[in-house]
């Protein structure tokens, strides 16, 4: 989510003032995605389309819609496309190998279970603070690996801490235990 909200930035700065977003779910219009990309906004000359394909797999109709979209894009439009960790039969798919070639592909993998912690102090140093072993144990238990409530919870905490110095009394104070 950060990662295309740093790209949606870049592109408003080039331009880029509209944005429309699809979700890729039972009875999805991809001819309605494809006239979209062909049209220009009377508002905007240039658009961020989102596309997000939760589970990774477009279908029959979403194949031939994407490598449509590759063989034709428009230099009035960034096409953000959304897509979870893909197996090696995806990745070497027709629709895949289309979208590769004609623009980037960046993949992001999910953080495993143990790097949180590494992730929650970097983010902790990031927002002025430090951390003891013992409380950022704590909040990497109280968040459970949802790295949103992570981000959330560390904008609350920074708000409570009066010295940056984060134990686990405040941790327990600004943070629900879970299942709470």
């Amino acid at each position: 989510q950060e990662n295309t909200e740093k790209i949606r930035q870049k592109a408003q700065e080039q331009g880029f003032n509209e944005r429309q977003v699809y979700h890729n779910e039972a009875g999805f219009d991809w001819s309605q995605l494809l006239q979209n990309t062909q049209s220009l906004s009377l508002l905007a000359s240039k658009k961020i389309i989102e596309l997000h394909i939760s589970n990774g797999k477009p279908g029959t109709k979403g194949a031939d819609a994407l490598q449509q979209l590759a063989k034709n894009p428009s230099p009035d439009n960034l096409i953000i496309i959304n897509l979870p960790k893909l197996d090696s039969k995806t990745k070497n798919s027709k629709w895949f190998k289309a979208l590769d070639n004609s623009g980037q592909h960046i993949a992001i993998w999910p953080l495993k279970p143990q790097q949180l912690p590494n992730w929650i102090n970097q983010r902790l140093q990031q927002a002025g603070l430090t951390a003891d072993r013992e409380a950022l144990e704590l909040l990497c238990s109280r968040v459970e690996g949802n790295l949103l409530a992570a981000v959330q919870e560390i904008a609350k905490i920074k708000f409570l801490a009066d010295d940056n110095t984060v134990d686990t009394q405040l941790v327990m104070q600004a943070v629900s235990a879970p299942g709470v």
